[in-house]
């Protein structure tokens, strides 16, 4: 490329330089010829030499998606533009689709005191009549860019409607005929939501659980925390498919609020029961709640204890008393208020972290009873346990409407298909309340106890607790309350 630039430059004689830009969204279509990068070069060469140009380089960028600004051959292009004249490109749709992205970069250039050349819509900005122009051309551009955006957005939430699966499969699955098949990658899955849910551990250790192993994510890299993240809080895993949970937004992909969301049930096989799911879907807001330095905490009710006075958490505290003569030093452990150490705003002080835990131990186990007296109650309250989900779904149900009336005035679905989920999620409303009718009705401290009889089976009594109860500590009382919601 370089020898032709030079023998054309050599020719032109022109006092100005020039940079050329070329691009194709993909590598298949850089094989039609309007859009090739040799049918750019070609044109951008040509036009150098009729208007007497020095053409130093041409950049160039094989992407789609992606601003300008993200591009790597557009990068080394502006920067190119720093000893340059004019940026010219073939034409304004191979240099971007997104009016904002266009009019944001040409300005930029202007800025500079450079010129942008459109050689196919025939413009330059260096005359009014070109910038006229280049913002008309500009905003077709983007028209276009947003139809086409629609259409595929229409379809994929008419196949989202349909419990089609439109992107790629999460691990653990395979893509057959639009639906995720279960694969020999699903024990992976299951081994994420044990470790985190019934061994309490953190992200970073499941990543180098795995990572030691030479387990690979689905795109047969090493594990971090995003991934194990996005496979925690998937409801793909419980046989669910949502689509349209994300949006690009310029150069990041951003979420999009949960009632834009398209969720259809029972799509395809789960890997992961519900109430798993679930239980980990707490925990996770449990942990995000709390950070890090209280799930690694050797203090029991690290997390969930809070000064009663002025509502600011109770974090634990250890201090070493004088050395003796043994050559060893007293230790005190303690749940300091952060409203009275770290802002001066609370009168209260602390609690001993022995007395205080054991405080809590012993209303538990005064409200469990025995060990098999929990199991015996476990062991009869499948109805119990059964109320309680089903007041949980009735809850759902409106959020679930609302959710679907928002997709369908964002134009996401059709009236009739609005009509539908309603009939559904009326039938649904008859058949739970129904249910619920032919129970026993349990009282609120009965579920309760019910809610806290795995006590003595659980694993880590940290994570139980965490799960469970929140602790409250004023001058002469604590208050627990249970987290239970119905």
């Amino acid at each position: 490329m370089k020898p032709l630039l030079d023998l054309l430059n050599k020719n032109a004689g022109g006092n100005m330089n020039a940079i050329g830009y070329v691009r194709v969204s993909t590598s298949e279509q850089g094989e039609e010829e309007r859009f090739s990068l040799p049918h750019q070069r070609e044109h951008i060469l040509q036009e150098c030499k009729a208007r007497g140009w020095q053409l130093v380089n041409i950049y160039e960028d094989v992407e789609s998606g992606k601003s300008t600004r993200r591009r790597s051959g557009y990068k080394q292009a502006l920067e190119a533009m720093q000893t340059a004249d004019i940026l010219i490109v073939h034409e304004l749709d191979r240099f971007s689709r997104n009016m904002r992205d266009t009019i944001i970069a040409v300005d930029d250039l202007g800025r500079m005191g450079k010129k942008f050349v459109s050689i196919h819509d025939g413009f330059d900005t260096s005359n009014d009549q070109g910038e006229l122009q280049f913002h008309v051309l500009a905003m077709f551009a983007h028209y276009f860019r947003k139809q086409l955006g629609r259409k595929v957005h229409g379809a994929m939430a008419t196949r989202a409607e349909s419990g089609l699966w439109n992107t790629k499969p999460p691990i653990g699955y395979d893509l057959v005929d639009g639906r995720l098949i279960p694969n020999d990658e699903a024990w992976i899955v299951k081994k994420i939501f044990q470790l985190y849910l019934v061994e309490n551990m953190g992200f970073r250790g499941i990543a180098e659980h795995f990572n030691s192993t030479g387990i690979k994510t689905k795109q047969g890299e090493l594990w971090n925390t995003f991934p194990l993240k996005r496979i925690l809080s998937n409801q793909a895993y419980i046989g669910h498919s949502v689509w349209n949970k994300t949006k690009r937004n310029d150069t990041k992909e951003v979420s999009r609020p949960s009632d834009e969301w398209i969720i259809t049930e029972n799509t395809h096989e789960p890997i992961i029961d519900e109430n798993t799911f679930y239980l980990t879907h707490d925990r996770l807001k449990v942990k995000s709640a709390m950070g890090g330095r209280e799930q690694q905490s050797s203090y029991l009710l690290a997390g969930i204890i809070t000064c009663g006075h002025c509502g600011k958490p109770m974090t634990g505290n250890t201090n070493y008393g004088r050395l003796k003569k043994d050559g060893k030093r007293k230790i005190y452990q303690r749940y300091v208020c952060a409203g009275y150490s770290k802002q001066g705003i609370c009168h209260y002080v602390f609690r001993h972290k022995e007395d205080i835990e054991a405080t809590i131990l012993e209303w538990v186990e005064k409200i469990v009873g025995t060990k098999k007296q929990a199991q015996k109650r476990l062991g009869k309250t499948d109805n119990s346990r059964e109320i309680i989900h089903l007041k949980k779904e009735l809850s759902e149900l409106t959020v679930k409407f609302d959710r679907q009336f928002k997709a369908y005035e964002a134009g996401v679905i059709t009236l009739d298909k609005l009509k539908q989920v309603q009939e559904n999620l009326k039938t649904q409303e008859k058949d739970i309340k129904k249910r619920l009718a032919g129970f026993k009705q349990v009282s609120k401290s009965e579920t309760e106890r019910i809610f806290l009889s795995d006590y003595y089976d659980t694993l880590n009594k940290k994570v139980w607790l965490q799960q469970k109860i929140k602790v409250t500590v004023f001058d002469n009382k604590v208050d627990i309350d249970v987290r239970i919601s119905l």
